[in-house]
């Protein structure tokens, strides 16, 4: 065995030892760096971990403050809609109601005396709309009102009212009446070759003619307007019942 030969062995034994050292040196290096490095990222993931816990318990605040206003927000709905029931019901009921009355008008304004027909024109037309377009309650009401006003202005008072009547042949002829209420109107020509009364009856109203009575109407007509000075008592004809 040569000299060479018998030093190396130990030789190299020390050079792997001195390898094995750095190599160990080396690893803990690297495992004190990454467990450095995973202690700060185990720093961040705790503070991220709070952060989200944190959300988390915000958002499961924000869903169950939702899940009341919801759960109210139905409530408020039931309730809207058994209000929204009720006044729909009520409006039903106001609208047979209304119904009744402008039935009950539009008969009393069918059989009224021509001149409160010719008066109450325009509330028969809002009646017909009325009825066909069920206009706003307000504006229904506002025209049953005015149409009774004029049947109760006509009733209480007398009033001289002029409106056309046909002739024995046919024309036309425009007379003055003498309105006492809607149950008798008194009329008479300008030059008096018509006159009588009218009055209502079952089979609408009737006209009948006393062409004898047009002095004394005409009378009670200048009367009323107050042409002459003082009053007079008139017979005027009285109208027959009628069954």
């Amino acid at each position: 065995m040569s000299i060479p030969a018998l030093w190396a062995g130990p030789q190299s034994d020390l050079e792997r030892s001195r390898q094995l050292v750095e190599q160990w040196v080396a690893v803990e290096k690297t495992l004190s760096e990454e467990t450095s490095s995973w202690r700060a990222d185990k720093a961040i993931l705790e503070d991220h971990q709070k952060s989200l816990s944190l959300e988390i318990q915000s958002l499961q605040a924000m869903i169950v403050k939702v899940d009341a206003e919801q759960v109210e927000l139905q409530l408020q709905e039931v309730q809207c809609d058994k209000r929204q029931t009720k006044v729909e019901h009520q409006k039903s009921l106001i609208n047979v109601e209304l119904k009744k009355l402008e039935s009950r008008l539009q008969a009393l304004l069918a059989a009224s005396a021509p001149p409160l027909k010719q008066m109450c024109e325009l509330e028969e037309l809002q009646l017909s709309q009325h009825i066909a377009d069920e206009d706003s309650f307000e504006q229904r009401v506002k025209t049953i009102a005015e149409g009774l006003r004029k049947i109760h202005a006509f009733d209480q008072t007398m009033s001289i009212t002029s409106i056309t009547l046909k002739t024995d042949d046919q024309r036309d002829l425009e007379v003055q009446c003498l309105n006492m209420g809607s149950s008798v109107v008194y009329y008479c020509s300008s030059d008096e070759s018509m006159a009588g009364y009218g009055q209502r009856s079952p089979l609408g109203w009737v006209w009948t003619q006393q062409p004898e009575a047009a002095s004394k109407i005409k009378a009670a007509m200048a009367m009323i307007q107050q042409q002459q000075g003082k009053a007079t008592l008139l017979q005027l004809p009285l109208p027959r019942l009628q069954p």
